[in-house]
Order: structure tokens, then C-alpha cells, then sequence
């Protein structure tokens, strides 16, 4: 990332820009081949009336080996879930393309991308645009103003909504408040709004959301009246967790998350991360499932790149004490 931020001419920083997104998506991608290798109850996808909706960022991946992946913990939750005849439903910020690749990957029915935008339902391989054409076209100008501004660029997988970032060092930051101000009024995007964070800015039409996707994903498979099952750990998944009946978050969440905890319905767990995804799962279905020690998973083929892959993940598991001390201790590790 450093080199694209230094790059000179725009055509090569394109170029490159390109190039590390997809470096970066086919090692996600790769990795959820891997992981889904290790869930012995692989099944079609399929329906059922028991909704749970995922988060990934900080929820079902970390980046350890610098890119999204899940871990043995994460992998454990889905088949869990789906042993107790739980469609797992993503909730993500994650573009369609990565939506469509975890279903894909883990036989999961469906999911919404975009932080609401589109939901992808992988049963009967179609998708629903939660966006109207007055949107889509001002996404557009939207598009056309953003390559304008010097030195941002746009994530191509990005259909519904535009993800734009700057190069800075070793990742990215988000566009300013001002830029962004200045982008909707020139564009007269007056159907949009900008979700800014530090590493990155979305472009999304008003009224979308997380919670918004849910309701229509209710809606979509007639499941009004059934309850649902939530879990999340930013500040953009606080309206999804109010609206579900249950809700949980992992050790890693956010403030506003923890104050929600304080007055709703929702659930904070011990452990952060994948640990704390299936510390969630355990405690919902309320089986007595141990949640300490190794995870039971193993790679479907034993020695080689696999066992080692695994190992690496485990270690990036444990608690910090105990990095620690295994760093002191080279036969620990």
C-alpha cells in the first residue's frame, strides 16, 4: 500500500489498486475454502424459519495473517448453528462480491452486503436490491465526482454503494467530512449519505442500514413473527441488535454497543472475536457445550500446509497472556 500511495501517475495507481484488491480478495477467498473444508456436516443451503444474522468484521473474521479470515472458533459457531437448524444470514459491510463468496463457501443461504444495500439469496441464487433507481443514479454521478478528488479510489466490488479510501502508509483513510459534504452537494446526491470511518468512507442511500435489512429479509421469507438472533460489535450494528429479540456481541465491541447492552436486550461476551461469536452461540442454544480448550476441528486432509495453517490460527486464538508466555518459550508456541 505504501507504493500505491507514492505512485506518481494515476494510471499506474489504478492499475495497482486493482491489483491489491484482488491479491487481497483471493486470499479471503482461499481462505474460506480452507475453513470450509473443516465442517464435516456439509449440506446444501437451505431455509429455515430460525434467523441468525452474522457480522464478519470482528465477529467471524479477524485479520491475523493481514486479510479477513475466520478461525477454528468461527468455523465451530457456523457448525453449530447449522446442526441446530439455524440459517446463519450475513450482515455485513462487506461488498456483494464477498457476500456471494461466503455463501458460496459455507453453504450459507443468504446474506446482506453493502451495509444493507442488497441481499443475496443463495437458495434460489437471485438478488434484491434494497436500494431504489433515484439512488442508483445519484451512486453514479457519485462514482464519475469521487475520481476527481485526488488520490482516492474506489473498491470495484462495490455495487450498491461506494466504498472510497486514500493510501496512507500501511492501509487506508477515509475520505473527510468536508470532501464527503462537498461530493453530495456536486453530485446533488440528495437520496445518499456517507458512513466515515477512519479507513474508509461508504456511500449509501438513506434509510439503509443493517436493522433495515433485516426487516426486509423478514419480510422476504415470511418470517415476521418468528424471532431473530443477531450478533455484532460496532456501532453499525446497534440498530440490528436492538430490533432482534436476542442479540450478543463479543469481547472486541464497541462502546455504543456496550451502553446498548446496558438498556436492551443484548448480550456481551467474555472472549473477544471467533471465540466470542461461538461463546454466543453456545450460550444461545444453551446445550453445555464446553467453551474453553482446542476447537474439535481438524483439516479434512491430515499433514502438510493445512496443520500448519491451523496451528497458526489457534495460536492467534489465545488470550494475549498466553502469547506471551508461549513467546517466552519457543516450544510453547
Amino acid at each position: 500500500t505504501y507504493a500505491i500511495a507514492h505512485e506518481r501517475t494515476e494510471e499506474r495507481r489504478e492499475e495497482w489498486n486493482e491489483r491489491y484488491l484482488r491479491a487481497r480478495n483471493f486470499l479471503t477467498y482461499r481462505m474460506n475454502r480452507f475453513h470450509s473444508g473443516l465442517i464435516t456436516r456439509a449440506q446444501r443451503p437451505r431455509w429455515s424459519r430460525r434467523l441468525f444474522f452474522l457480522d464478519l468484521d470482528g465477529v467471524f473474521d479477524c485479520e491475523a495473517l493481514g486479510f479477513p479470515h475466520t478461525t477454528p472458533s468461527g468455523v465451530a459457531a457456523l457448525e453449530l448453528l447449522g446442526s441446530h437448524d439455524f440459517s446463519v444470514v450475513l450482515n455485513t459491510g462487506r461488498s456483494i462480491e464477498h457476500a456471494r463468496n461466503y455463501c458460496q463457501s459455507y453453504s450459507l443461504p443468504g446474506g446482506l452486503a453493502e451495509f444493507g444495500s442488497v441481499f443475496v439469496d443463495a437458495v434460489r441464487r437471485c438478488e434484491m436490491a434494497l436500494i431504489d433507481a433515484a439512488a442508483a443514479d445519484q451512486l453514479a454521478r457519485c462514482r464519475e465526482g469521487i475520481k476527481r478528488i485526488p488520490g482516492v479510489f474506489i473498491d470495484s466490488g462495490y455495487h450498491y454503494s461506494i466504498r472510497a479510501y486514500r493510501y496512507d502508509g500501511a492501509g487506508t483513510v477515509g475520505l473527510s467530512a468536508a470532501e464527503v459534504e462537498d461530493l453530495l452537494a456536486q453530485c446533488h446526491a440528495i437520496r445518499l449519505t456517507a458512513i466515515r470511518r477512519q479507513e474508509d468512507t461508504y456511500i449509501v442511500q438513506r434509510g439503509t442500514g443493517k436493522g433495515p435489512g433485516i426487516l426486509a429479509v423478514r419480510r422476504y421469507l415470511g418470517c415476521t413473527a418468528e424471532p431473530v438472533v443477531a450478533i455484532g460489535d460496532s456501532e453499525w450494528d446497534l440498530e440490528a441488535l436492538a430490533m432482534a429479540e436476542a442479540s450478543y456481541a463479543p469481547g472486541n465491541c464497541s462502546r455504543g454497543v456496550r451502553e446498548l447492552a446496558r438498556r436492551a436486550n443484548c448480550r456481551i461476551m467474555g472472549k473477544p472475536f471467533q471465540r466470542g461469536l461461538l461463546a454466543a452461540v453456545q450460550d444461545m442454544l444453551g446445550n453445555g457445550v464446553a467453551s474453553g480448550g482446542a476447537c474439535p476441528l481438524e483439516p479434512t486432509r491430515r499433514g502438510g500446509a493445512g496443520d500448519l495453517i491451523l496451528a497458526l490460527l489457534r495460536v492467534a486464538e489465545r488470550p494475549r497472556y498466553r502469547q506471551f508466555l508461549a513467546a517466552l518459550d519457543y516450544r510453547g508456541l
